[in-house]
Order: structure tokens, then sequence, then C-alpha cells
């Protein structure tokens, strides 16, 4: 949508349910259910000793929570154990869209190519709108496309993006010993019904760790094309013409050895206050793994509902976890089709001795 005062307008619809407040009253409870299953199978894939991909079960749990929050029932792909259709046409959709976003010449001429593999990134979103149908309102309401290309993004944004980069977060955490077992101290001091905002008040750590992963291993670091508006416009110092396409990408600049120094060590203490190696106040504001400004994604609150608590859920009731040895530098190296994966398209843990707590 590039008309700003239509999409100022649709951000308005949408902005009351996404509000951190609305999701605390009306989806912690729905959220933290499906977490708490999600953990529960870990420890049932892992209790004889068998390596846990615990990037599938965060696809499930993620898409379980999206579906509930978007159709008021969940997929229930958790109790299944596996993706179902909608879910693999989404796979494709995405890694389509993000070719697609690079050549759009590719993407308009794709869906025609002779073969199966091509044909299929560029036609799942006709696939999506299909599962997605649904008829809207009259008068002011969104009309039927509108309703189904939200479902769409909704989904997009709220299924691969939290599994990725909770993915992401165990890993590098489970990498460095110490550093979990700091965490899992910090999280065993709270309640047995802590609530999300008991994790964003009484653990620095596990805050701090989730803000470095998102540095390192945000969801969707690559660019995010703009359109320079009419007239246009005179910035650091060279003139870009109206209609050019620019872009931002987080990935160069959470990567800045000016902001972040050493720039590819994951480093949670430098997001502690009381660290002398803190990020500085340029540093946080080139922060961007939600976008920034106007665009900023409008999930990020769920986002963080689930990666919160779902952390905190893993380190407390399954102590002493490790990598497996499948699960390597290379296989967990950033492939990115707009959206970052590991390269493996897996990653597998095993449990502490403990097994969960």
């Amino acid at each position: 949508m590039m008309d700003r005062k239509e999409h100022a307008q649709r951000r308005r619809l949408f902005a009351r349910g996404f509000s951190k407040t609305n999701i605390k009253h009306n989806w912690e409870g729905v959220m933290r259910e499906k977490i708490q299953l999600a953990v529960a199978k870990i420890a049932e894939e892992g209790k004889a000793g068998e390596p846990v991909d615990i990037m599938k079960l965060c696809t499930l749990m993620s898409s379980d929570i999206s579906s509930h929050l978007l159709f008021g029932e969940s997929f229930r792909t958790l109790e299944k154990g596996e993706v179902n259709e909608y879910i693999r046409v989404l796979t494709n959709a995405l890694k389509g869209n993000g070719i697609g976003a690079e050549l759009p010449w590719l993407r308009a001429t794709g869906k025609w190519l002779p073969f199966q593999t091509t044909r299929e990134l560029w036609r799942t979103n006709d696939l999506l709108a299909d599962h997605a149908s649904i008829a809207a309102e009259k008068g002011e309401a969104l009309t039927d496309g509108d309703v189904v290309c939200e479902i769409i993004s909704f989904f997009v944004a709220g299924t691969d993006t939290t599994a990725v980069s909770l993915t992401y977060l165990i890993w590098a955490v489970l990498k460095e010993p110490t550093l979990r077992d700091a965490i899992e101290e910090e999280v065993a001091q709270l309640d047995a019904d802590y609530s999300d905002a008991d994790i964003e008040s009484k653990c620095p750590l596990l805050n701090a760790a989730i803000e470095e992963s998102l540095r390192l291993c945000g969801a969707a670091p690559g660019a995010l094309p703009r359109v320079v508006p009419a007239g246009g416009i005179d910035l650091g110092g060279f003139f870009l013409p109206q209609n050019s396409i620019v872009s931002t990408q987080a990935y160069s600049m959470h990567r800045d050895p000016e902001l972040f120094e050493p720039p590819l060590e994951f480093l949670p203490e430098r997001w502690l206050a009381e660290s002398k190696n803190r990020v500085s106040d340029a540093g946080r504001a080139a922060m961007t793994p939600f976008g920034a400004g106007s665009r900023t994604c409008l999930g990020m609150h769920i986002a963080y509902m689930d990666l919160r608590p779902a952390a905190a859920e893993f380190f407390r009731r399954c102590p002493g976890s490790q990598r497996a040895p499948s699960t390597t530098e290379e296989s967990m190296e950033l492939e990115n089709f707009f959206l970052i994966a590991p390269r493996a398209h897996r990653c597998e843990i095993m449990l502490g001795a403990e097994g969960l707590r």
C-alpha cells in the first residue's frame, strides 16, 4: 500500500486491536496456553535422549497463536505435530515474495513458467486467498479482497517471523553455557503464575538476550523498499528524484561497528543499563528489527509477548539443554528470502539430564 493517506487510515483501523494493552488483556492467556503446550511437546520428543527440532515446534506454536488471534480458532498444529497445507503454501509464498521484491519482473512472469517449483512460488498468493476467503461488510468496511489481503499479511507476519526469532534466540543462548545458566537462574525466580509483565520487569538478562538476538538474527533483515515522494528529496547530501526506489535494511545497520562493537559477537550485556559497553542512543535508534516510522510492524507487541514468555518457559522447564551435534554454525547460517531461516531449515537440541522441570 503506497498511498500514505490510505495506509494511515488502514493502520488506524487495526491499531487498537494490536495495542499492547489489548493484547495483554484479551490474548495473553491464549498465547500462554500454546507456549506451555509447545514446551511440553519439546519435553515429550526429547525425553528418550533424542534430538528435538525446536524450529519445527516453534513454527507450529506460532501458527497456532496466529490462527487463533486471526480466526478465533487455532489450527491445532501442535496437537497434530505437523504443518497443514495452508502453512506449506505459506512457506512457498515467503520465498516467492522475497525474490519478487528484489526482482519484480520475475514476480510477474514466474507463475507462468512451465516448472512446478517456480509456479508454486508465485501462485501461492492465489492459493492463500482461497484459504482465507471471507465476506466483508458493506459501507466503510474492508472489501473481500482487502480482508483476504490483510489476513494473508497478518498470518505471514506473525508465524515464521516469531518462530525463527525464537529459534535463533534459543540457539544463541545454548551456545554459551554460562549465559544459559544465568538466564535459567533468572527465570527460575519467577512465580509459577508469572505474566509477561513480570518477565519484562524482573528478567533483564533474558530481555537483553532477546534484543541481541533480534539485532543479529531479526527475522526480516533485508531491504524494505520505499518510493521517493513527488518533488524528490535531499538526503545526506544526495538528491533522490521522485519515484526512485530506495531501501533501508537492518542487516547492515545492526552490524555497524561504530554503533555495535564488536558487531558480530552475541553480547546481551550491551543492552543492560549498568553495562560499561552499553549501546548508545544512536545504536538504539538504529535497531529496527520491526522497521521504523509510520510503517513499524503492527504486530511488534504480539511478537514480544510470544518471545518473552516462550523463552522464559523454555529455560525454566528445560534446564541444561544443549545444541545437538547436528546443529552447527554451518547449519544455522542465515538463508534469506526476505525472511531468514537456518540453512538446514531445522535446529535440533538435546534436553539436559534433568529433563523437564
